[in-house]
């Protein structure tokens, strides 16, 4: 029994000297791990860092400087208006920008002590972002991006009445988009690399000067005029005049004007009257 009872100890002490070498190993282990984090130079990308499924690991800051300017050179941006109006494709070069690839660098290789002290940190997956445009002359910018706002902006377009074959066609107003530089080159700087799709940008509503209520006062005149009778005398003769020719004798402006105004046209009418002399 003295001896059973000998081997019963010697047997649970190995257990517990196994148990305890694996967790002096398993600490042992997370211990180099949390050094490695600790010690990671701050000049170097960690293993496993990303930017768009491409592996930027374990380089420096010049080697990820030099990885986004090649990939980006070249590259161009789709830039359509609100309401798809306009668009137009612009390189960086043509607002007078670059990539900022410094800056995307120095997000590459960021390992804050923060998530230096999370275990495993350095080999979790790290995405990057993708760099943005920025400038280094900002009047030459502004005035670039002015440029670009005049080839996105759309006018507005008054209300119209539209007179033909006796009968009125109304067309409402369309509201305008303009692009003030202040409003659109934080837009233009917040485009990333690769833009796969188009950029939309936001611009300032501009009102017509008329709208369709505005047109109500002449349209029941309009609408008189052509429904009403009017008649020619002529050697004690009467001739009714046709609606569809009177539409041909006015008609009502508003296309760049402040108000609608009914145009006349006194030549159409004299020129009706004498070639119908005969038949009145």
């Amino acid at each position: 029994s003295t001896v059973y009872a000998i081997v019963i100890v010697m047997k649970w002490g190995k257990r517990i000297l196994s148990k305890k070498a694996m967790w002096l190993t398993l600490l042992g282990f997370f211990g180099l791990v949390m050094f490695a984090q600790l010690a990671w130079p701050n000049v170097l990308s960690r293993p496993f860092t990303y930017w768009d499924n491409k592996s930027v690991s374990m380089k420096t800051q010049s080697g990820l400087v030099q990885v986004c300017q090649k990939e980006v050179a070249g590259a161009s941006f789709t830039v359509v208006a609100e309401k798809k109006a306009r668009k137009t494709i612009l390189k960086p070069g043509d607002i007078n920008t670059n990539f900022d690839c410094q800056q995307f660098a120095k997000a590459a290789i960021s390992y804050p002590l923060r998530k230096k002290i999370i275990p495993f940190s350095l080999f979790i997956k790290h995405d990057t972002a993708n760099p943005h445009l920025a400038f280094s002359d900002e009047q030459k910018f502004m005035s670039k991006v002015e440029e670009v706002g005049r080839r996105l902006e759309v006018a507005p377009q008054n209300a119209q009445l539209l007179i033909t074959e006796g009968k009125i066609v109304q067309k409402n107003a369309t509201y305008g988009t303009t692009y003030p530089s202040k409003k659109l080159s934080p837009q233009l700087l917040a485009i990333e690399w690769p833009q796969l799709n188009n950029t939309v940008v936001y611009g300032d509503s501009v009102k017509p000067t008329i709208e369709a209520s505005e047109l109500n006062t002449v349209k029941k005149e309009v609408e008189d005029r052509i429904t009403g009778e009017f008649t020619l005398g002529f050697n004690k003769k009467k001739h009714v005049v046709p609606a569809a020719q009177i539409t041909t004798w006015f008609s009502v402006q508003t296309l760049d004007k402040d108000k609608p105004e009914i145009l006349y046209y006194p030549e159409a009418a004299e020129k009706y009257i004498n070639d119908n002399k005969k038949v009145i």
